[in-house]
């Protein structure tokens, strides 16, 4: 959220143009989606396109609409802007910005996400088949269980007897030598 304003408020300093028409701006929003022409009240109309002012807008709308964010609309800056007129009151008269009692109503609406899809598992009809399934897969369960610690300790044995193997090799060449007195090792 901070950088997120950081930057748009380094594009707004930087000057880009922003008007929508005389005196508003041009805003999106998202998630729910929709635009605004933002702009202020009162005989002595602050301009919108001044750096806090157009924070001020952004800011109110993303409030007022329970958006997640709202940006200038910069696509729109040199023609119509097509959305909602809001009229904030005029920082310069030193009023407050206070939301109204009702959010002006979003253009487009977010399309909504699809359904989840059904599940496959049967559910058991009875406890008494909810019992026999689960034993069911028990045995099943502890049958693949016991097939792997079965291949998993012949095969450990199968190695065992190779190192013993090794070794008893090993220990014979030893006795071999010390036995001819170190004539054949």
């Amino acid at each position: 959220m901070l950088l997120s304003s950081r930057c748009i408020l380094a594009a707004i300093t930087i000057g880009w143009p922003v008007f929508a028409s005389a005196g508003e701006i041009c805003v999106v929003c998202s998630e729910p989606a929709a635009a605004y022409r933002c702009g202020f009240e009162g005989e002595t109309a602050a301009p919108a396109s001044a750096a806090g002012n157009q924070l001020l807008c952004i800011k109110d709308l993303a409030v007022r609409g329970g958006h997640k964010s709202c940006s200038i609309d910069r696509a729109r800056a040199r023609g119509p802007c097509e959305g909602t007129l809001v009229a904030l009151p005029n920082p310069a008269d030193g009023a407050a910005a206070a939301p109204p009692a009702t959010v002006p109503p979003p253009i487009a609406e977010a399309p909504s996400a699809p359904a989840p899809p059904e599940t496959k598992d049967k559910q058991p009809a009875t406890v008494e088949a909810l019992a026999k399934a689960t034993v069911e897969q028990s045995k099943k369960d502890w049958e693949k269980a016991n097939a792997t610690v079965k291949d998993t300790t012949i095969e450990a044995g199968q190695d065992l007897k190779k190192a013993g193997n090794a070794v008893g090799n090993a220990v014979k060449k030893s006795w071999n030598c010390v036995v001819s007195l170190f004539s054949s090792c």
